[in-house]
């Protein structure tokens, strides 16, 4: 068995692939972390709010449906503000993608 000091050092690099990976494939959609992390601590204790099939559920709702829809929305939006009004951020995640504030909790928290 490894020492805490390992443990620790493989939990890192596993969250940092996740992030990664996030930052890589999805840096349109503002999660919120907090509640990805409540997420996957409870899911993986047995604990977690809904069921794997609702988290299922709900995820292909919101990617297959939901997503394309908004960013269309999103792209559309910025198409018409010219490159030289927009901040950095504009360019990566909308808050727009999500309806609500509890609705991006919702979604980040079955992505968790």
């Amino acid at each position: 068995m490894g020492s805490k000091s390992q443990f620790d050092s493989l939990s890192y690099a596993l969250g940092n692939n996740v992030g990664a990976g996030l930052n890589r494939m999805m840096s349109d959609i503002p999660f919120d972390f907090d509640a990805m992390t409540e997420g996957v601590t409870e899911g993986a204790l047995g604990t977690a709010k809904m069921t794997h099939p609702e988290a299922l559920d709900t995820l292909r709702t919101f990617f297959m449906v939901t997503r394309p829809e908004r960013a269309q929305a999103i792209a559309k939006k910025n198409a018409m503000t010219p490159d030289s009004l927009k901040t950095p951020e504009e360019s990566l995640a909308d808050p727009a993608m999500f309806e609500s504030e509890e609705e991006r909790r919702f979604i980040s928290y079955a992505f968790g």
